[in-house]
């Protein structure tokens, strides 16, 4: 079945891309083209804009083993859940144990697991980073999109950022910390007890249609965070009730729909007992919530909402799938007719 997927996928890609398709197998490398990101993007034969599949494993390589510094697009299997029904997938996940290091331009990463963090840096232009489940770490990097991830921490920080990010779900720490970052942030949920959105004021970033969640008793944006210039409109706001108060004095200061005070529970279709998950299916938004109605359209905040809503399933976008065979137990005149489903990654 594995080969199948891989079939499907690398004709996929190759029409899409233009370029050579290589697989990268930490535990199998004599069936795959190489071992490891560094062995991949190092080597004579690579190219720049060839695309890496990673195949499905755990890869237990090194953080510098984990380096391309070269410009590709590396491809996993995906993660997580079955959007149509909330089940667990039958999917075999790429997860690296260790970080992972990008350092080129015009990189783009997919579908991929990593247990430390994926860092995204060294004066990087047109970065692009969909669907992985990671610690992130952004520095110096301009061009950004970071779409439909599930991030534990997200940390700008130590050089200007541009770009956009959008559809995630960020829990545990969400950290801008460098005075010149250009960001839209737009339709994301965003559940942190570290932290909080510093700089705003000379960061230039557009806040909107978040729902935006502070589970340590403190408002989720700092002071300088106001300014009527780039404003924060239409992000559902969930806190307890001591920072409400604060927080509604904070936005007053400033034209604003933002919705203030609505609580954790009443929010998502799970109950989420300590605010934080690391399932991103507890937080779907539950009918009649605030955040449903709330953004400037009149449609749904947060990371399931919007242009590009957050997708359960976590395969990577673009990369058909197979989620049916049929093999024959005996032949038929010395043939076996195999028959076999593919959907599209987008359902």
């Amino acid at each position: 079945m594995k080969r199948i997927f891989l079939i499907a996928a690398t004709v996929v890609l190759s029409v899409a891309a233009n370029a050579k398709v290589w697989r990268v197998n930490y535990d199998q490398p004599e069936t795959a083209d190489f071992q490891t990101l560094k062995d991949a993007t190092g080597s004579a034969k690579f190219n720049a804009g060839d695309t890496i599949y990673v195949e499905p494993g755990i890869h237990r390589g090194s953080a510098e083993q984990n380096t391309a510094n070269k410009n590709c697009t590396i491809i996993g299997p995906g993660w997580g859940f079955q959007s149509s029904t909330n089940t667990l997938l039958d999917v075999e996940s790429a997860i690296f144990l260790n970080d992972i290091r990008l350092s080129a331009d015009s990189i783009s990463i997919q579908g991929i697991v990593c247990n430390e963090y994926l860092r995204i840096w060294s004066s990087a232009t047109h970065a692009y980073i969909e669907r992985c489940k990671a610690y992130l770490e952004c520095t110096k990097v301009s061009d950004l999109v970071i779409r439909n991830n599930y991030l534990s921490t997200l940390w700008l920080s130590s050089g200007p950022v541009s770009g956009a990010i959008e559809g995630n779900i960020i829990i545990g720490t969400f950290n801008i910390a460098y005075p010149d970052v250009r960001l839209v942030i737009d339709h994301n949920t965003i559940c942190v007890s570290n932290y909080g959105v510093d700089y705003l004021t000379s960061l230039k970033t557009i806040v909107t249609n978040n729902i935006l969640i502070n589970t340590n008793n403190s408002s989720f944006f700092r002071d300088e965070a106001f300014t009527s210039q780039y404003p924060i409109m239409n992000n559902v706001v969930s806190m307890t009730a001591a920072t409400v108060a604060d927080d509604e004095a904070r936005y007053a200061n400033f034209v604003s729909q933002n919705t203030i005070g609505a609580t954790i529970e009443n929010t998502f279709t799970r109950h989420i007992e300590t605010g934080i998950t690391d399932d991103a299916m507890y937080y779907q938004v539950k009918a009649g919530a605030a955040a449903k109605t709330a953004d400037a359209n009149g449609g749904e905040c947060g990371a399931f909402g919007g242009e590009h809503p957050y997708q359960l399933h976590g395969r990577p976008a673009g990369v058909p799938y197979l989620y049916d065979i049929n093999v024959p137990k005996h032949t038929t005149n010395n043939s076996l007719s195999i028959s076999f489903k593919v959907a599209g990654s987008n359902e």
